[in-house]
């Protein structure tokens, strides 16, 4: 036991090449009923079917991660996580082979107060392609989310190369990187790694962590993102509320009256992450984002808007707007993904005029995403 401890120190440390950390080995802190460690296919493994596995005194930021997984069961969702600060916030990567092939065969998908994102972190950016065109499509692929001929029946090598909030995935040991994630969107602090598989069974193999606090990537590159022209640049957000609340066509000044309001920038996509300040809790899954636009005349302005789940818009306190775009809510195929989809038309009066969106959340992602344009209005503290 003293030498498993040494080896998983040193690993850690990034002062030697990485080294598996066994499965009985104590490091190990194991989630859920379908934890099995056995032998499989010529590898001392572990079988995780709806459970998951961690190393929890680990404390990575950079390095390297590196595992194999083997695919029997078709229909499975599975992978890992890093950067663990607890239950509800980490980074995390994941397959899925019932999608292999299709466009989001893989997803980064980091989790912020309790709420995965996926909805809104999808093909906002692209990576550069570099893996053997005989086993990928050569073309440029998504670094949030990408395409892969997942396989099946056989082992599959996994390693994540983390440098700052950038990171390279390779897979089946290909000399160059299959995928290239530009920027992190969850925590960038140390913390707990671990596996873990959603639905069906997995079994993993030969799980090693190295940290390295100046780890580099195979090669310097940098994805710029250019702000989204006359985008919505932050928002007052306010608590928590029921949904209910913000059914009438009127905001009332007593509801008004018992909201607080935090200031949240958007990112250079437009999308503003309200997990970043909200939680769903106890019944309360709906923040209102606040806008003060002060106008030189009397004017109907064009709004164009991306929300996730549902929303309602009220302009100076009145409803003109409400809509649906969560997780199959318009047919069995729909992601309910973010994205500028809805364009409405404000009735500004000359002076102040306050918009409240009312953005509810169920599954996927929570976000909110704005662009007008600034003739004739001016936005407060944008």
């Amino acid at each position: 036991m003293k030498k498993t401890f040494f080896l998983f120190a040193l690993a850690l440390s990034g002062s030697i090449s990485a080294q598996v950390i066994p499965f009985d080995s104590p490091a190990w802190t194991f989630k859920g009923k379908g934890v099995i460690q056995e032998y499989y296919e010529g590898k001392s493994a572990l079988y995780l079917k709806e459970s998951g596995a961690l190393i929890s005194d680990a404390q990575f930021k950079n390095g390297v991660i590196e595992f194999d997984m083997y695919f029997k069961d078709l229909w499975t969702f599975s992978g890992f996580y890093f950067r663990v600060q607890d239950e509800a916030n980490y980074e995390e990567l994941y397959f899925r082979p019932h999608r292999r092939g299709k466009p989001d065969a893989y997803q980064y998908c980091p989790k912020i107060n309790g709420k995965a994102s996926w909805q809104l972190y999808h093909d906002q950016h692209k990576g550069v392609f570099t893996g053997n065109p005989e086993f990928y499509p050569a073309e440029e692929l998504q670094g949030y989310n990408g395409k892969i001929d997942l396989p099946l029946d056989r082992w599959m090598h996994v390693k994540l190369v983390v440098a700052g909030n950038q990171a390279e995935l390779y897979l089946d040991r290909e000399e160059s990187p299959s995928f290239f994630i530009n920027e992190f969107k969850g925590s960038d602090a140390k913390g707990p790694v671990g596996i873990y598989t959603g639905w069906g069974g997995v079994h993993f193999a030969n799980f090693s962590v190295t940290s390295n606090d100046s780890q580099r990537l195979s090669s310097e590159r940098k994805i710029v993102s250019e702000p989204l022209e006359n985008r919505i640049e932050s928002w007052e957000v306010s608590n928590t509320l029921e949904e209910a609340k913000i059914q009438h066509v009127l905001l009332s000044d007593e509801l008004l009256g018992q909201l607080k309001w935090k200031k949240l920038a958007s990112e250079n996509s437009g999308i503003t992450n309200l997990s970043r300040v909200a939680r769903v809790k106890d019944g309360k899954n709906t923040v209102i984002a606040k806008l003060e636009i002060q106008a030189n005349q009397d004017m109907i302005k064009a709004f164009t808007l991306g929300y996730s789940d549902r929303l309602a818009v009220f302009c100076n306190g009145q409803k003109i707007y409400a809509g649906t775009n969560g997780y199959r809510t318009r047919d069995f195929r729909f992601l309910g993904t973010i994205g500028l989809f809805d364009e409405i038309y404000l009735p500004l009066k000359k002076g102040k005029n306050v918009v409240y969106c009312a953005v509810s959340e169920s599954f996927g992602g929570w976000g909110v995403m704005g662009q007008i344009d600034r003739e004739g209005i001016r936005i407060k503290r944008d």
